[in-house]
């Protein structure tokens, strides 16, 4: 199955960051590589404000991940500024 059906579900449930760590973990096989990107992927398409708070508590490396989005940004809003 193609990444994006995990990170779009296209059935009814709505689509969801919990929703979509759910459907890789039934992938099963080599569960922590999948689990892994899609929470990637999908955090980045939900943002942050997608990721249920109890997640983001019990995550190893959120404040480095959230430095270094915050920085990307910054880098992409200056680009943008000089083009």
């Amino acid at each position: 199955m193609p990444s994006k059906d995990v990170v779009l579900p296209s059935d009814d449930s709505g689509p969801g960051f919990e929703r979509c760590l759910q459907l890789a973990m039934m992938f099963g096989g080599d569960a922590d590589t999948i689990m892994s990107m899609t929470g990637a992927i999908a955090g980045a398409y939900f943002g942050e404000s997608g990721i249920p708070d109890y997640m983001k508590r019990i995550s190893e490396g959120v404040d480095n991940a959230m430095r270094q989005a915050d920085q990307l940004h910054k880098l992409v809003t200056q680009w943008f500024h000089n083009i």
